[in-house]
């Protein structure tokens, strides 16, 4: 009898170690499985996010309100006063009803005594004190690609929002068209705090004129027929087809849909940029 019994817990102590690495593996695949299938989720409800964020309504309200815009010049007080109309503009479709993200201001004295602003909001990275900063001038001429800038940008700030990228992701808008030299110096010393560096400037600009054999993506504006290569790069002056410098009096659907293009792409490459 005590034979019989020990060899019936010998059987069963064996099917449990059996078992075990079985039950181990069945346990790490089912764990692996509920992983991949929260990442999953997760993408898909980034991907969500983005298109939610990227539409071609949103697009189209900005660009049109854009053209709708008075003369932009830092020379006369309606110019200037039409600057900061813009720079509303782009913050109030970036947090519509004064919730979301927010921007900061500051002031900055222009040489003949008038106070401007440089606004600001920022996409926190990793590395907190390394910025990427994407500079939009408000100081342009009524057009097409300018409607476009004005358009896109609070759409792919939206879309960025929950990035968290490498470098922190800092858009400006300044009333100021300069160079990108002269933008870095400006921007560290009125927007940065010791310990805080620029690792890229990136800003959009429109172009004059569009080639047949142009691509329908961002390029260097120095360097049109050269892919726009980010890393190495610490200042790059970007545009694309759709920010084409032409007067226009109304926003068609092809110029929407074109903008809407280079708003995803946009993102995509100041996620590169960033990281």
């Amino acid at each position: 009898m005590s034979d019989s019994v020990d060899k019936n817990s010998a059987r069963k102590y064996w099917w449990i170690i059996m078992l075990l690495p079985i039950g181990l593996a069945v346990g790490s695949v089912l764990s692996l499985v509920n992983h991949l299938r929260h990442n999953e989720k997760q993408e898909e409800h980034n991907q969500y996010k983005v298109a939610i964020a990227l539409n071609a309504k949103d697009i189209e309200t900005g660009m049109k309100h854009a053209l709708l815009l008075g003369n932009r010049s830092l020379e006369t007080e309606i110019g200037r006063s039409n600057i900061e109309s813009a720079s509303r503009l782009i913050q109030g479709a970036v947090s519509p009803g004064g919730t979301g993200q927010q921007f900061d201001n500051t002031n900055t004295v222009r040489v003949d005594g008038h106070m401007l602003r440089l606004s600001y909001v920022d996409i926190p990275g990793v590395q907190k004190n390394d910025f990427t900063i994407v500079v939009i001038e408000l100081d342009q001429n009524k057009s097409r690609g300018d409607a476009a800038i004005l358009g896109l940008t609070p759409s792919v700030i939206r879309a960025l929002a929950e990035a968290k990228p490498l470098t922190t992701l800092r858009f400006v808008l300044t009333p100021f068209s300069q160079s990108a030299d002269v933008h870095a110096a400006q921007i560290q010393k009125e927007l940065l705090s010791r310990g805080q560096q620029i690792e890229k400037l990136i800003i959009l600009r429109t172009q004059d004129s569009v080639d047949l054999t142009d691509t329908v993506d961002w390029v260097s504006l120095t360097e049109k027929s050269v892919p726009i290569e980010t890393e190495g790069k610490t200042k790059l002056e970007i545009t694309h087809p759709a920010l084409l410098a032409e007067s226009v009096e109304s926003i068609s659907p092809a110029q929407v849909k074109m903008t809407l293009k280079a708003a995803d792409q946009l993102r995509n490459l100041l996620l590169k940029a960033a990281n």
